[in-house]
């Protein structure tokens, strides 16, 4: 039986008497059951919903409570305000895939999402499946059915597997359905060949890229009319493996390169009013910059179109860490029962080794909550410059 976790989530928190005599708060139960995939009221975020348009939470990495926390916030949102997107820490070809399952109930479509692309999926290839994106997906297009409604999966990142998998099984399957592969005599049997290895390396990758991209252009009008819609897409998913082998090259591999081809991706695929829910790495969703580090929400809040949309939501566990490190930089915590671990990607939200730290764990009395940081005060007065929300986990 795996763990019950229970956050307590506050509607109301005055924090800047932290520090002083006293501190006011209010309290709702929120539980997370990660066998059930059921989890708390989010009815404390009913305030917010006029305000924000872009709902951003961070992830449980490898876990169940990532699909938990996917379903609840999905849900409360097309209940309640409704939702455009769903925006991801994967690369364009997955959106793609996910949403032309959503919007076909091909789940041909679904597997060659789930099990071509590993990060999210198998997270590494050691490791055991513990997120079961093809169920995520299948419990999503039955209740967006029963509702009648639809909503676009997104991915804005850079495919890290670098083998381009997903985005070559993409190309091939645009190119055998519009039956176009005359236009690539010279590429179209490379590209069969590559698609079908495990691990393409990037050498062959790029090789084959500039013929295809030569090939692409030469017959470009063409190409177009026969596509139609899926014209974007296809152009979409060049321009993907574009990013992979300048992430992987190692001249500008690095944060910095990711960050710039989320925000591009983004800005290309949804507009400033849309409705968008987002489940990334803390870094990532922080709508201010943190150190040494920019994720790309932060780069849009200096966009004025962009600005000001973004709810945000921290994890932070105090008493998870990695192995018998006391100053381990991801924080774990193992099932009950033994059987696998969850991870809460919190590294950005608190300063882990100044007063803070025990001065939340005075105060809460060691009690799982989540905080309303938006009138902090010093020290957590550049908490709310990154997070409005952080869940805290002891």
């Amino acid at each position: 039986m795996l763990k019950i976790f229970t956050f307590i989530a506050v509607l109301f928190f005055v924090l800047s008497g932290l520090s002083q005599e006293k501190t006011s708060w209010g309290t709702i139960n929120y539980p997370v059951d990660v066998e059930s995939m059921e989890t708390g009221d989010l009815s404390f975020l009913n305030s917010d919903l006029e305000n924000y348009n872009y709902f951003c939470t961070s992830e449980f990495h490898r876990s169940e409570l990532a699909i938990a926390q996917y379903k609840k916030f999905i849900k409360y949102l097309i209940e309640n305000k409704g939702l455009d997107k769903l925006v991801m820490e994967r690369p364009y070809a997955y959106g793609y895939l996910i949403t032309k399952y959503l919007q076909s109930g091909d789940t041909i479509l679904l597997r060659a999402a789930t099990d071509e692309f590993w990060s999210f999926d198998k997270f590494k290839m050691e490791d055991e499946v513990s997120h079961d994106a093809f169920s995520l997906f299948s419990w999503l297009y039955q209740y967006l059915q029963e509702r009648n409604e639809t909503i676009e999966v997104v991915g804005i990142d850079v495919n890290q597997s670098l083998h381009g998998t997903i985005e070559l099984y993409t190309l091939l399957s645009l190119v055998d359905s519009y039956d176009i592969s005359d236009f690539f005599p010279k590429t179209y049997q490379q590209l069969q060949e590559l698609e079908n290895l495990d691990k393409p390396a990037l050498g062959k990758l790029k090789s084959w890229l500039y013929d295809f991209k030569e090939e692409f252009k030469s017959g470009e009008r063409d190409i177009k009319e026969k596509l139609e819609k899926d014209f974007t897409h296809f152009q979409q998913t060049i321009i993907a493996i574009d990013d992979l082998l300048i992430y992987g090259n190692g001249s500008r591999k690095g944060k910095k390169h990711r960050e710039e081809t989320m925000v591009r991706n983004f800005k290309n695929q949804v507009a400033p009013e849309d409705v968008i829910y987002a489940q990334f790495g803390a870094g990532h969703i922080a709508i201010g910059e943190l150190p040494n580090f920019s994720g790309f929400m932060a780069m849009l809040q200096k966009e004025d179109d962009y600005a000001n949309r973004t709810l945000s939501i921290s994890i932070h566990c105090i008493k998870c860490q990695l192995g018998e490190s006391t100053t381990a930089f991801k924080p774990y915590i193992l099932f009950e029962d033994g059987s696998g671990y969850w991870w809460s990607d919190s590294a950005y939200t608190l300063n882990e080794a100044g007063e803070e730290k025990k001065m939340l764990i005075d105060q809460l009395n060691q009690t799982d909550m989540a905080i309303d940081f938006r009138d902090a005060t010093k020290p957590f007065d550049y908490v709310k410059n990154r997070f409005q929300y952080v869940i805290i986990l002891f």
